[in-house]
């Protein structure tokens, strides 16, 4: 279909802040459909999670993971935009050596991320539905989310842009985290932390839920 698009917010900011900030937090409104514009005619509706894969696309990033606590790691891909050479990846990442189920654990999830932001052969992204674990109490976190979340912080303090593979772009290999409520996260993480950039993602305007719904 051919009409006007204007990106809503949760997308500029994520387009504006990818090569200056680490990490970031996307909550609210996860698990609504999304409108993504994918050539100049044409707008479809899909899930937040397709239409952060776009913007990490479009911005040159190689690979875009998504971690859930039900499948582990995956990579994501649509027919328009292939994953291309996934299997290198996941080896130099050594997840093809872990059972998917393992891979779905917080604990390898955890010690997954060294390996991924500090990943120089090509810019890669992570996805991480957080909001698929199934405990999420902060107040009474386990020792594997304990260590997850520290080693999160760790790392947002020490990532920086910078030439990944034969690009001389500056790049940061970036964590995106999902969530219901920023809450649902330990503030430690989060307050007077300036790498991590919140970022809510809003109920879809009466427009743009009418034009989803009539497609």
């Amino acid at each position: 279909m051919s009409q006007s698009f204007k990106s809503p917010r949760w997308m500029r900011d994520l387009n504006r802040y990818l090569n200056s900030k680490p990490q970031f937090v996307l909550s609210g409104n996860i698990h609504d459909r999304q409108q993504s514009k994918i050539d100049t005619d044409t707008i479809i509706s899909e899930t937040l999670v397709l239409s952060i894969y776009r913007i990490l696309k479009n911005a040159k990033f190689n690979h875009v993971l998504l971690w859930n606590s039900d499948s582990g790691f995956e990579e994501i891909q649509t027919p328009d935009l292939p994953a291309i050479e996934s299997d290198i990846l996941f080896k130099r990442l050594r997840l093809n050596a872990v059972h998917k189920k393992d891979s779905a654990k917080i604990n390898h999830l955890s010690n997954t991320l060294d390996q991924l932001v500090s990943y120089d052969e090509q810019p890669v992204a992570l996805i991480i539905d957080y909001e698929s674990h199934l405990s999420k109490n902060r107040h009474n976190m386990s020792f594997s989310e304990h260590q997850l979340f520290a080693r999160s912080l760790a790392l947002s303090q020490l990532e920086y842009p910078k030439p990944r593979g034969s690009s001389d772009q500056l790049c940061i290999n970036t964590i995106i985290w999902l969530v219901e409520k920023e809450s649902n996260l330990p503030d430690w993480l989060l307050i007077n932390n300036p790498k991590i950039r919140h970022i809510p993602v809003t109920t879809s305007s009466y427009a743009s839920r009418k034009t989803i719904n009539d497609e």
